[in-house]
């Protein structure tokens, strides 16, 4: 949370289930300015940038908080969801982070995971993350061109909305 500055890693080899992936550079920045930080990653992959009142950790843990409580619903089992939220810390800080996102090219990161996808170059992707009362998590694409295990999909418009009362 308290880590302000920029960071430049060159030549960088990512190894995965035994794949590899090599960039030339992923730049990274994190500013805070008044009560409004933003973290901005720079890379051939993609662009991608987070702002708003928020810190660093609590945002990160919350929106994995919130995935493990989507999963805990969807599998619907009532045991597991009570000794959850019977154990679960409570919280109170309210924050909002907007997310933004310009794919380059995926490809690399594609062949890296081994999942057959090609999402067209320049495809910009907005979202937020909000924690008050309730935890939202919204993102908004429009997608040129998107294939996905040999099927290819033309002028898609892609809206993802989740909420939740947070505890």
């Amino acid at each position: 949370d308290s880590l302000f500055g920029d960071a430049l890693l060159r030549d960088t080899r990512v190894l995965y289930n035994n794949k590899e992936l090599e960039l030339d550079s992923i730049h990274v920045f994190s500013e805070l300015e008044g009560q409004e930080r933003s973290i901005t990653v720079r890379s051939s992959l993609f662009d991608a940038s987070l702002k708003g009142n928020y810190y660093n950790s609590t945002l990160f843990a919350d929106v994995n908080r919130f995935y493990q409580e989507f999963i805990l619903s969807v599998r619907n089992d009532k045991q597991a969801i009570a000794d959850y939220y019977d154990t679960k810390r409570k919280s109170n800080q309210s924050y909002d982070a907007k997310i933004n996102m310009i794919l380059h090219d995926i490809k690399p990161l594609s062949e890296l995971t081994g999942v057959d996808l090609h999402i067209s170059d320049g495809t910009v992707v907005d979202g937020r993350f909000a924690n008050g009362l309730t935890s939202i998590f919204e993102i908004f694409t429009s997608i040129d061109t998107l294939s996905y295990g040999g099927k290819i999909l033309l002028r898609n418009e892609f809206e993802l909305t989740g909420s939740k009362i947070r505890d």
